[in-house]
C-alpha cells in the first residue's frame, strides 16, 4: 500500500510549526505534479462574507471557487474551513452542473488525501486543470497570522472553533492558538490503512488514465 508516511528527518529541521507545516505539505505535493498547489493565504484572498456571515469564494476574474473538504466526518465534526463542503456534497450537488469557469480547491490535513482527490476530480469531471490542492487545514491555522479575521468553524454548528483535527501526532504543527485533536492510535492505524488502500487504487486509476489520454511521443 501507498501510505501516508511522514517526511524524512534531516539535520536542518524547520524551527517553527509554520515551517514544519510548509515542509510537510511540499513533501506530499511532489506526488502530484499535475495538480497545482494553492496556499491558504491565497485562498483567504478569494474569500468574501455576506451581511448574514455566509462565506463564499471567487477568483479575481469573478469565477466561482468551490472549496471541498475531502476528510472524514469525524475530522470535519471538529472544525472546517468556512465555506467548505464535503467531497460527497460536491460530487452529488455541484459536479454534475459545474460551470466551465469554476475553480475547485480540495483540502485535507496537510495535502496528501486532497492531492489524490483533486487529481481524481480533475480526470473524472474533465476540469481541465481547474483544480487546486490546498496546503491543508493545518496551514490554514497559520494564515490568521496575516489576517486576524480568518478562523475555523465547527463542522456542525458553523460557530467559531479553536480546535483542529490533525489526524495523528506526526502532523501536530498547527498554530499554537488551536487545540490539536488527533485520532486515537487504533483509529489512526485503521484510517491509515484505509487511506493507503484508496491511494493505491487511485494511483492505479491515474496510471490507466494517462495510458489512455496522454499522447505518446512518436519517433
Amino acid at each position: 500500500f501507498i501510505c501516508m508516511s511522514n517526511p524524512p528527518r534531516s539535520q536542518n529541521m524547520p524551527s517553527t510549526n509554520a515551517e514544519k507545516c510548509w515542509k510537510k505539505h511540499n513533501f506530499y505535493q511532489r506526488l502530484f505534479p499535475d495538480c497545482a498547489s494553492i496556499a491558504s493565504t491565497e485562498l483567504a484572498a478569494m474569500m468574501s462574507r455576506s451581511s448574514e456571515g455566509d462565506v463564499s469564494y471567487t477568483t479575481n476574474e469573478g469565477s466561482p471557487v468551490h472549496l471541498v473538504d475531502v476528510r472524514s466526518d469525524p475530522e470535519r465534526d471538529v472544525s472546517v474551513i468556512p465555506g467548505s463542503i464535503s467531497l460527497s456534497e460536491f460530487e452529488e450537488m455541484v459536479a454534475p452542473n459545474i460551470s466551465d469557469d469554476a475553480l475547485v480547491v480540495c483540502y485535507c490535513t496537510i495535502g496528501f488525501r486532497s492531492g489524490l482527490e483533486a487529481r481524481r476530480l480533475n480526470e473524472r469531471y474533465k476540469l481541465t486543470g481547474r483544480v487546486r490542492n490546498l496546503d491543508g487545514i493545518i496551514a490554514y491555522t497559520h494564515a490568521q497570522q496575516s489576517d486576524s479575521s480568518l478562523h475555523l468553524v465547527n463542522g456542525t454548528t458553523g460557530e467559531f472553533s479553536d480546535r483542529v483535527h490533525i489526524f495523528g501526532s506526526r502532523w501536530d504543527c498547527a498554530d499554537k492558538s488551536y487545540t490539536a485533536t488527533p485520532f486515537s492510535l487504533s483509529n489512526q492505524a485503521k484510517k491509515g490503512a484505509q487511506i493507503g488502500l484508496r491511494a493505491t487504487v487511485l494511483m492505479g486509476q491515474h496510471a490507466l488514465y494517462r495510458t489512455k489520454n496522454v499522447p505518446r511521443l512518436g519517433f
